[in-house]
């Protein structure tokens, strides 16, 4: 070859590279744009939390404290604050410590695996109790569900546009923003059950049966267990889609290779954290589970819809089903006139179960078969307990549009536009409308006072049917000097005679609510020899706390 030749080459593959690179500019700058603004919106949120929910602060302390035991063995004694500041964060010598995060769990109702993530970042980061480490953490995983919302939609579609809509539809609503706020694990148990969901497809279109792809469902239903024993009823209705399915395509090799696969990883589960059983069905909450089957279903399915309605659509569900009834008639109507006239194989059941049939039912069906569950099994009725199975719903939604919009306009233009359109509308009114959860802004006042009596031992009065309400304001206690614990019976208060108490001359006074106000600071001060008091704040959230400044 001459040199004039090679140098022709080179022009064609300089050339064609930027004719690459200018085509995909669009969609690249889009992209850069879209990642940007979710992460400026996440971060905005972020600043904005004050405070915490009780059970983000047993995250900190079940997966940093030390082979944690329950504070109903901390009560009637002076304690340094610094003992609950390492109730919350990783010294310098019990770093890693695994062993330490499992027996916790094992003490606790919940699987251990987000815990140890949790324990490993913060073991980076020793000594340090902040927000941003449990954030931190849900932004990872938020763009690992924007990520797989990606890919699952390109697969369905075959459109990047379309599929970038998708990512944004649930990155930009008000749940998804929420479940980062929330210093929980159910921004991973989210990203498991799309994973799982991916998958389930990718197996029902495959025409053989791939090891790469049991070793997936396994994997991913191994992490799912092993983060919230909810992914167990999410997988089962995905997987129960799916085996229907394979069912009417007569894949009995493909049900019996699933089945399998899903069972050994239960059985793996099991031998890695036997616990597991006895917090199904023995502990607290799983004996609270099986009882609330009778819970009344009307009034938990109408709350359950207000949080879907408000965190997810803008509140604007009635509009978007009237939108969705008329592109899915329109594209009913333009499918039938076309297949009048042509009969094609994509009309045969299995093609359309593999096609698009299948995929859009295991997207949608298995969401609404899971709220089902959860609006009877869950505590209360909280977006948390849904929020794992709305990246799939809403990627269905989009799906759904597009196949009918595409019957109707066979351009690419069309159902993009009108998708874009959605997204847009359910965006803005969700903005408009909607409240980020778990941000505690009220209690910005709080933690003000906290800084300015941080030089006040603190007395805590605690319902002693109820001991572990400590943790409701652990956030603030780490910054007072010394703090003693009490529990007694609201019916029958008694109060200690500690020396210490007896001989201050101001204290800071922390009462639970399931207290009478009014007759606790009465014999508080009878007790003591107050004079004067002056309420602070309420601290807290679920369980409201009563701080008061108490001198003589």
């Amino acid at each position: 070859m001459r040199v004039s030749d090679l140098k022709y080459v080179s022009q064609q593959e300089v050339h064609m590279l930027t004719k690459k690179i200018k085509n995909n500019l669009p969609f690249a700058t889009a992209l850069f744009i879209l990642i940007g603004s979710m992460l400026v919106v996440l971060f905005h949120y972020a600043n904005l939390k004050m405070g915490y929910d009780t059970d983000e602060i047993f995250t900190f302390g079940l997966s940093n404290s030390y082979f944690y035991e329950l504070f109903s063995s901390q009560y009637d004694k002076w304690h340094p604050s610094s003992d609950y500041f390492e109730f919350l964060t990783v010294n310098n010598t019990d770093k890693f410590r695994f062993d330490s995060v499992y027996y916790n769990q094992t003490q606790d109702v919940h699987p251990p695996l987000y815990y140890m993530i949790f324990h490993a970042v913060s073991s980076f980061l020793p000594n340090t109790f902040s927000k941003w480490i449990g954030i931190g953490i849900n932004i990872v995983f938020y763009l690992l569900i924007c990520l797989i919302l990606y890919y699952l939609m390109n697969h369905l579609v075959k459109n990047k546009w379309v599929s970038l809509l998708a990512v944004a539809l649930w990155g930009f609503s008000i749940g998804a923003i929420s479940s980062v706020m929330f210093i929980r694990m159910y921004t991973m148990l989210t990203f498991g059950t799309i994973l799982f969901t991916y998958i389930a497809i990718l197996f029902l279109q495959s025409k053989e049966i791939k090891l790469k792809n049991l070793l997936a469902i396994y994997g991913i239903s191994l992490v799912g267990i092993l983060t919230q024993y909810y992914f167990l009823i999410a997988a089962f209705f995905i997987s129960f889609v799916l085996c229907v399915f394979l069912m009417m395509l007569k894949k009995w090799k493909a049900i019996a290779a699933f089945t399998v696969t899903m069972l050994s990883s239960i059985a793996s589960a099991i031998a890695i954290y036997p616990a597991m059983l006895n917090h199904i069905f023995s502990s607290y909450r799983g004996t609270s589970a099986f009882d609330s089957v009778s819970s009344d279903t009307q009034n938990n399915l109408s709350k359950y819809f207000d949080i879907i309605n408000s965190s997810f659509f803008g509140g604007m569900v009635s509009y978007l089903l009237i939108f969705l009834f008329l592109v899915i008639v329109g594209g009913a109507v333009s499918h039938f006139v076309r297949k009048n006239l042509r009969e094609s194989a994509t009309d045969k059941l299995a093609t359309a179960i593999t096609g698009w049939l299948g995929p859009l039912t295991i997207l949608v069906a298995p969401a609404l078969l899971y709220i089902l569950v959860i609006q009877k099994i869950s505590p209360f009725q909280s977006g948390r307990y849904i929020y794992c199975v709305f990246p799939a719903f809403m990627t269905g939604i989009i799906y759904l549009v597009y196949i009918s919009a595409k019957r109707v306009a066979a351009k690419e233009q069309f159902p993009t536009i009108l998708i874009a359109s959605l997204c847009l509308s359910v965006t803005y009114q969700g903005f408009k409308n909607g409240n980020v959860e778990y941000l505690f802004s009220e209690q910005k006042t709080a933690s003000n006072l906290v800084q300015e009596y941080s030089d006040n031992d603190v007395f805590l009065i605690i319902n002693d049917e109820a001991e572990w309400r400590i943790i409701e304001s652990i956030a603030e206690l780490i910054h007072f000097k010394n703090i003693y614990p009490y529990s007694t019976n609201p019916k029958e208060i008694i109060l200690p005679n500690e020396e210490k108490l007896m001989n201050q001359s101001s204290l800071v006074i922390y009462i639970d609510t399931s207290f009478d106000q009014n007759i606790m600071i009465e014999k508080i001060m009878n007790k003591y020899g107050f004079t004067g008091y002056e309420q602070l704040y309420y601290s807290g959230n679920v369980y409201e706390i009563i701080g008061y400044s108490f001198i003589k």
